[in-house]
């Protein structure tokens, strides 16, 4: 494929995400949150949670469409981008690198193209004690708190503990983070 070809692949495959899959994903489905890592004016900032049965799948993911949408600058070597994110992902599919690493490796390549923000379960998210999906709950159950006429006052200093999120808000909270973000 030439790069055309892979930018419209990955543009696809972009537009083929389901945004409300969440709903139906077990706990134990693999996903990751980025953001396109230019301007808001020009497209960057928006946040998108991508879900897939396997980790494997989440890692094919990235490594075939991260690197060509969002697009990242126009003064970089896009294939080269795309070589150092595969072989990023090759590590993190062989253990040779924790995902933590391979993440922090990931968005020193992907910079001006996306920026990962949390690769990991989808149950971690529900319940995980991980800084990320404690930032992601407290802002969830504050605006659910704020609609109820309520409030609880949570937030990542540990002050208030964020508790797991229960089962039936579960799809409240899938549609919850279609809308994160934007």
């Amino acid at each position: 494929m030439d790069i055309e070809q892979k930018i419209e692949h990955a543009e696809k495959a972009w537009s083929e995400i389901d945004p409300e899959n969440g709903a139906t994903v077990p706990d134990h489905a693999w996903g990751f949150s980025s953001y396109g890592d230019a301007p808001g004016g020009i497209g960057g900032g928006f946040v998108a949670f991508v879900w897939k049965a396997t980790r494997d799948e989440v890692l094919n993911f990235i490594r075939d469409v991260l690197p060509y949408s969002p697009p990242g600058r126009s003064d970089k070597d896009w294939e080269a981008v795309a070589k150092e994110t595969e072989e990023i992902v090759e590590e993190m599919r062989a253990g040779a690198v924790s995902d933590d690493e391979g993440v922090n490796r990931l968005n020193a390549a992907l910079v001006t193209f996306s920026q990962i923000e949390f690769f990991g379960r989808f149950g971690d998210l529900m319940s995980g004690d991980d800084q990320y999906p404690q930032k992601i709950r407290a802002e969830y159950l504050n605006e659910v708190a704020s609609m109820e006429g309520s409030s609880n006052d949570y937030d990542e200093s540990g002050a208030k503990p964020i508790p797991p999120l229960p089962e039936e808000s579960r799809a409240h909270f899938v549609e919850w983070l279609t809308m994160y973000g934007v």
